[in-house]
């Protein structure tokens, strides 16, 4: 599923940890207008390079949709930052 939701948490040496919840969609509904004007240069490339755009669709939109559950972990001297995607 793609993710529609993204939790942040940073957790400081000292002090209050911070979390924050953001909605992707935002991001996704940002993104798309470049997508839509880049479209057609894909196409050329694709043409020009010779693989199938389809084939290049499904593997973008298999990416996105493997996103959701994804787990990152940083860890640094200062503070312990935790993104989830959901």
């Amino acid at each position: 599923m793609i993710p529609s939701l993204a939790i942040v948490s940073v957790q400081p040496e000292r002090g209050r940890p911070i979390r924050l919840w953001l909605p992707v969609i935002l991001v996704w509904l940002l993104l798309a207008p470049f997508a839509l004007i880049l479209a057609p240069f894909a196409l050329i490339a694709a043409v020009v390079c010779r693989f199938n755009p389809i084939a290049a669709i499904v593997a973008v939109w298999r990416i996105l949709w493997a996103l959701g559950g994804v787990r990152v972990e940083v860890e640094s001297p200062r503070a312990h930052i935790f993104i989830r995607m959901i």
